[in-house]
């Protein structure tokens, strides 16, 4: 018996599209492709759960497009990788993802996914590694159904408890500053703005409290800024606010029960 073969998919957020029937293929051939969105249990730190996920892979498929340049996230996921001297594959998606392969990747052949699909595909099954692990990664019981920003100023923290057991239970994952991993080796405005490029969609809690805070209406502007979806969760009334004119929300002001209601609906017709 094959011992398993266990790889972690590197990918741009934009290029999920691509990489999807990717992973269906290469677990078809009996490959354990570790991937965000199906391998992350609900509710999980989702910083913890990408680094279990690189720590317990024999090689990293990087997938190289004209977005995978300005990734944050996949910059160190590659660097991660490369200082362990472990196997680094890079993809192919597009017309742009050569001249975007990283310096340290371009000496190295790589799969290139434009033409042939099928039979490239298997060729990557083919040339990844059998893993140096007893066992194949453990796959998730309960899968990711998304990952949100959680935005709230501090003295609404009593309510965000809620929120997240609200996430946890219908299997999200989200970050928060109070809960989620901090990265202390980058400025504290360059870890938001990854953490909400890289999120589904962001909650924000609008209440007075929101109002005085010093981040959260800049998170809120970054959020809209770069497309992300937003959910305006009414806690209180915040006074008239320019940020949120004409932009509808979700009332939790009478009853918190009805307003989770309304929220799981939303983010279901969001396909979140």
């Amino acid at each position: 018996m094959s011992k398993p073969r266990n790889v972690f998919i590197s990918y741009a957020r934009e290029d999920r599209s691509k990489i999807e029937p990717v992973v269906s293929l290469l677990r078809s051939s009996g490959v354990n492709a570790w991937v965000d969105t199906r391998d992350i249990p609900a509710g999980a730190n989702w910083q913890e759960e990408i680094d279990k996920g690189l720590d317990n892979a024999d090689a990293l498929v990087y997938v190289a497009s004209k977005h995978s340049r300005d990734s944050l996230w996949m910059n160190r996921e590659l660097q991660r990788f490369l200082d362990r001297s472990k196997r680094v594959i890079p993809v192919i998606v597009d017309d742009v993802g050569e001249q975007n392969l990283p310096e340290s990747l371009r000496s190295r052949q790589w799969i290139d996914l434009r033409y042939a699909f099928g039979s490239q595909v298997a060729k990557l099954a083919d040339d990844l590694p059998p893993s140096t692990k007893s066992q194949a990664l453990d796959q998730a019981v309960t899968q990711s159904r998304g990952y949100v920003f959680l935005s709230y100023a501090l003295e609404d923290a009593t309510f965000v408890e809620s929120l997240r057991a609200f996430l946890a239970g219908r299997g999200y994952s989200y970050w928060d500053y109070q809960t989620g991993r901090r990265n202390y080796q980058v400025d504290y405005t360059i870890e938001l703005e990854e953490r909400i490029q890289q999120a589904e969609a962001i909650l924000a809690v609008i209440s007075p409290n929101w109002k005085k805070s010093k981040t959260t209406l800049q998170e809120l502007h970054f959020a809209t800024e770069v497309e992300r979806k937003v959910f305006l969760l009414r806690l209180g009334d915040p006074g008239p606010t320019l940020a949120t004119a004409g932009m509808t929300y979700i009332d939790f002001s009478a009853s918190r029960e009805q307003g989770f209601s309304q929220l799981a609906r939303e983010m279901a017709d969001q396909s979140l």
